[in-house]
């Protein structure tokens, strides 16, 4: 069939250019950091540290799988916890570790739907919606730190960062008002469990830049981050690798920080991600089950 066949040359397209840009990538960082200097930083890092930064980053995950079960909530759709986080950690291998197939989002949203026969539009909405509010707090965070670290720019007119938080939430809670008013009950816990989730994330950055005994301000690799984590949001490259490190090491060069310090911190955030989402092959062994879910609204 020929719409098949397009859909497969496109999604062909795509990780090929997905691929060619994440080499790019990668290449460009190395041509500007010294491995050998990042290998023993890494070596030299406090071990206590390290393990506390992955805790911390596992208690995000944990706390963005109770901001989508909000959000499934609010089609009527209550999920038992404990499959929500299991399905959330199976989504997140399939995220990383098959890019360009089968995305962790798409794989809720066809396990869901068929196994509880909730409509497709709902839980794409559900998802796409838990991704935006996500997306707010993590700017709305990163325009705070950008008033609070010491930019080239902007020195006497730090107020734009707090109109910017000011407009970010004001907008999204416009948007849901207006077009998803379904989903308006979520604004508030949602936004307290995004909140949660990037202040878990910069613990865990905190504790990795610590671990390498890093003595630069950590306000602005802590800045420098956030602004990462907003790129890696676009689907840009395989897994993500490469895009945050480009904009540690571009940020780092242009807050005068030390690249390879930079570049070895967003590394090892990268390490601690992709352990994370090893995790979830257990349930590709093991399949979820399914169970009654109370109140489940399935075709109304």
């Amino acid at each position: 069939m020929s719409w098949v066949r397009k859909a497969l040359q496109n999604k062909l397209f795509k990780n090929v250019l997905k691929g060619a840009i994440t080499l790019l990538a990668l290449y460009f960082i190395y041509t500007r950091i010294d491995l050998a200097k990042a290998w023993v930083s890494l070596k030299e890092a406090n071990l206590q540290w390290l393990i506390l930064a992955w805790i911390l980053f596992i208690g995000s995950k944990m706390a963005s799988a109770m901001r989508l079960l909000d959000h499934f909530t609010a089609i009527g759709l209550k999920l038992p916890w404990i499959l929500n986080l299991k399905l959330y950690a199976l989504g997140m291998y399939y995220n990383l570790f098959l890019p360009g197939g089968i995305g962790g989002d798409g794989y809720k949203a066809y396990w869901l739907n068929k196994h509880y026969q909730t409509p497709l539009k709902r839980l794409i909405t559900s998802l796409l919606l838990d991704r935006i509010n996500g997306l707010v707090a993590l700017v709305a965070l990163a325009l705070l730190f950008g008033a609070l670290v010491s930019l080239p720019f902007l020195q006497s007119q730090k107020w734009i960062f707090f109109l910017g938080i000011l407009g970010a939430y004001l907008l999204h809670g416009l948007i849901l008002k207006r077009f998803f008013p379904r989903f308006v009950s979520t604004l508030l816990p949602s936004h307290g469990w995004s909140l949660l989730v990037q202040i878990l994330q910069v613990g865990s950055v905190y504790a990795i830049y610590t671990a390498l005994g890093v003595e630069e301000s950590w306000l602005s690799y802590v800045f420098i981050f956030l602004l990462s984590s907003v790129v890696s949001v676009l689907p840009l490259t395989i897994g993500g690798i490469g895009s945050r490190e480009v904009v540690f090491l571009l940020g780092a060069e242009w807050l005068s920080l030390n690249q390879d310090t930079a570049v070895t911190i967003s590394l090892i955030f990268y390490v601690l991600t992709a352990l994370t989402s090893l995790g979830g092959v257990y349930f590709t062994w093991y399949p979820l089950r399914s169970g009654k879910i109370e109140g489940s609204v399935a075709n109304k």
